[in-house]
């Protein structure tokens, strides 16, 4: 039997290129983080990356707060993803992924799909730009809560795969 469409679909893994491409990253190279950094910061696991970068979205939207009253939420981080990584072309089906780190949640059910959404919605207005962004959005808790967690946004979003859960191991595997 000949493969079919989806057997030639490759994983979308991180990709250095695509995030340093990036507009964002361009403009605010300062806020250009290892992801380390990043995991650390949220109280996640710092040893799991080497020096992978990402673009820190909430320093920048302080930043670009500065010019206005209050910041709006966004997602913590927006890194480039990749068919091929390296490769910056398109074609090869790179994209943005933006990532929650909830670390610090103890009890996932007390998130309320409107401050869910709020994030996504003001991350993607934020990110938009020549590379299309991933259309699931990931967040990754600690590994206690992850079920719980899963459970939970399952729920508020009747099984639709627009958020995923994750805990930092899944997402290395995942995405490295």
């Amino acid at each position: 039997m000949a493969p079919g469409n989806n057997d030639l679909i490759l994983p979308m893994k991180y990709c250095e290129t695509t995030t340093l491409n990036h507009s964002l990253a361009r403009t605010y190279p300062e806020q250009v983080e290892p992801l380390y950094d990043l995991f650390k910061a949220e109280g996640g696991p710092a040893d799991f990356f080497g020096e992978q970068q990402a673009i820190n979205l909430d320093k920048i939207e302080k930043e670009l707060c500065k010019k206005k009253n209050s910041p709006d939420p966004t997602m913590d981080l927006a890194m480039g993803i990749s068919r091929l990584p390296g490769e910056n072309d398109v074609r090869k089906g790179r994209q943005i992924l933006l990532v929650e780190l909830k670390f610090r949640v103890t009890n996932p059910n007390q998130l309320r799909r409107t401050e869910i959404e709020g994030k996504i919605t003001y991350s993607r207005q934020l990110v938009f730009s020549e590379i299309p962004i991933c259309p699931g959005h990931v967040f990754i808790f600690s590994s206690t809560c992850l079920q719980q967690a899963r459970r939970h946004i399952a729920r508020l979003y009747l099984n639709k795969p627009t958020v995923r859960v994750m805990d930092a191991q899944e997402f290395k595997d995942t995405y490295f």
